[in-house]
């Protein structure tokens, strides 16, 4: 027992597992992982879907069903794991990020393993992103693609690059709207690799001829692997229209920008410092690559705080070079402290995780839910935020968490219009013609309904109300 507990690989492993049962503590509520689950239920039994089926205001429509394979994988999850399925996702997803960036690491964490610790303890930086989405999928996809680029430019003879083209018809199934990472990332390092300098504290090397060709043919070959899906070239493109999107970017909690002001965005700020604090103070110069790679890190941020996962995923391949080799004699004690730590907060709070998934991950309740299916409205105004809800319980919704859908069909403005009471807002209730409005309590199209008499009350609940048309 001793032997195992003086073992660096075994503590590390220990503190991957407790960290990464930690993080499952903190998975977000929010209604898009509903329709996931019914989007991959309807493919399980119907085959892709490569039109809209949920909807009543476009059913029809094309819609860029770009996570369908990881949609499939949900259902499957809970299909055989009930609700558990979340933590279970969640768990693995976190253990396969570090697990990859050990295997890359393995020597320079053992000979720094104060480091090791304080790096395993920054990727809480995923908190804000601990949810059963593809993104996670996108992160280990993205890691290992780091991993391969890294490896090419450590040895010019690496044949695991060549692996990225199978990685990317994966990505461009599992989660297409970022499967233009991996070949970007081929150019971004094709790029740095073209310089040789040194100036001050930094300097370039230059890759070797073989490393820049490796890199272009990998790079063109991931394009054409973006089309081997369901929707072909479109989704070559996809990711470049959906970034362009203002009315997402605007709307979409989070997409938004990093706001220095906004006191929930500071642990971005202080990984970023943490790593750049340790390229400046470091005895050894910086790789101009490194730093290239960094500042597209700190850009991605930056442009959207869904981004800062990838400055830290980034920055394990690289930021271990520039710490020094010291023994840390009290690894082990600090792990072991660490590990209770993570477990008992773990446990203290198993119930309201156990709690949180047994209400299958909702904002609206039965009463709301057994009420709509009841009345079976045919067109039915509902809020953004529970329309994955709806669809979960197979009510035909006006809008959902698909805003890629609804905004190239200029619905999601339609839809923002109505619920600011914004411009032409009665025009667009005029056209859309609702029979039943789903919307929140003392909010500005609760006050409008009510004080324009335009509706009875059927049922309010949970901070949600519904309503029903008066007949003219």
């Amino acid at each position: 027992m001793k032997k195992i507990f003086n073992n660096y690989k075994f503590l590390i492993f220990s503190l991957f597992t407790s960290f990464s049962l930690f993080l499952t503590t903190f998975i977000n509520k929010e209604s898009d992982y509903m329709w996931h689950v019914k989007a991959g239920e309807y493919m399980f039994n119907h085959g892709p879907i490569v039109k809209d089926v949920f909807s009543w205001s476009l059913k029809g429509s094309y819609w860029m069903s770009h996570e369908w394979l990881f949609e499939i994988i949900v259902y499957a999850l809970k299909k055989l794991m009930g609700n558990f399925s979340l933590v279970f996702y969640v768990f693995i997803c976190v253990m396969t990020i570090l697990f990859i960036i050990f295997t890359y690491n393995k020597e320079k964490m053992k000979n720094r393993l104060f480091m090791t610790l304080l790096w395993v303890v920054c990727c809480s930086v995923l908190i804000c992103y601990i949810q059963v989405r593809p993104h996670l999928v996108s992160y280990i996809l993205f890691t290992l693609t780091m991993y391969f680029i890294y490896d090419l430019i450590n040895n010019e003879n690496s044949r695991k690059i060549y692996f990225l083209p199978l990685l990317t018809i994966l990505w461009s199934n599992l989660h297409g709207g970022s499967s233009n990472l991996g070949y970007l990332m081929c150019f971004i390092v094709l790029f740095a690799g073209l310089f040789n300098f040194r100036f001050s504290k930094f300097f370039a090397k230059s890759l070797s001829k073989k490393q820049l060709l490796t890199l272009l043919i990998v790079g063109l070959i991931s394009i054409l692997c973006t089309a081997i899906n369901i929707h072909g070239f479109r989704m070559t493109i996809y990711p470049y229209t959906n970034m362009m999107d203002k009315t997402m970017l605007n709307n979409i909690l989070e997409w938004r920008i990093t706001d220095i002001n906004d006191m929930t965005h500071s642990l971005f700020f202080v990984i970023a410092s943490l790593i750049f604090f340790i390229l400046l103070c470091s005895k050894k110069k910086i790789k101009f690559i490194d730093l290239v790679l960094f500042g597209v890190g700190v850009f991605l941020g930056l442009k959207s705080i869904r981004f800062w996962a990838y400055l830290y995923l980034i920055s394990s391949f690289f930021v271990f070079d520039y710490v020094e080799e010291f023994e840390f004699h009290y690894f082990k004690y600090a792990v072991m402290f660490a590990n209770v730590m993570f477990i008992g907060f773990f446990i203290i709070n198993i119930n309201k995780v156990y709690k949180e998934v047994n209400t299958d991950y909702i904002y609206t309740d039965s009463t709301i839910i057994n009420k709509i299916k009841e009345v079976k409205p045919k067109r039915l105004y509902n809020i953004y935020n529970v329309g994955g809800e709806l669809i979960y319980y197979d009510i035909p919704v006006f809008i959902d968490g698909r805003a890629d859908l609804y905004s190239q069909n200029d619905l999601f403005e339609e839809y923002l219009k109505i619920d600011g009471l914004d411009l032409d807002f009665q025009s667009q209730i005029n056209r859309f013609n609702f029979d039943y409005y789903l919307t929140n309590v003392g909010g500005k199209l609760d006050n409008y309904l009510i004080s324009h008499d335009m509706v009875e009350k059927v049922v309010s609940s949970n901070g949600l109300v519904l309503y029903k048309k008066k007949a003219s």
